[in-house]
């Protein structure tokens, strides 16, 4: 089940979400910039994701792009909180819009990391 409840104010409108037992706060700033901040299950849920990908290879990009930022100097929980806003843009698209799992926006956007997610 996925409950939706908009709050909205001059700055920002903040969605919740709660899908089962799952949660998280979506919010879209005046730039139309999406803002996702999960709760501690959602945000283990989408690490498990990334596992789940590491693992299988699957898409291989997960995998450069994880060991990239690595290289870079970010540790294991901020390079999973960065690819986690790939995968938190996607699950907002499937979700907010109905709309079917992007793949070529989410390796596009994996691509771009460690800027974060814009598209």
């Amino acid at each position: 089940m996925v409950t939706w409840q908009k709050t909205g104010s001059q700055n920002a409108t903040s969605t919740f979400i709660l899908i089962g037992d799952l949660s998280a706060l979506l919010s879209v700033n005046k730039k139309n910039i999406i803002i996702m901040k999960p709760t501690e299950k959602v945000r283990d849920e989408i690490f498990q994701v990334i596992k789940n990908q590491l693992d299988a290879n699957d898409p291989p990009e997960t995998k450069i792009i994880y060991d990239r930022l690595i290289s870079l100097g970010y540790n294991e929980f901020e390079t999973n909180q960065l690819i986690g806003q790939c995968i938190a843009v996607e699950i907002f698209d499937v979700l907010k819009h109905k709309k079917p799992y992007n793949k070529n926006r989410y390796i596009k956007n994996l691509n771009q990391l460690p800027k974060e997610p814009f598209e």
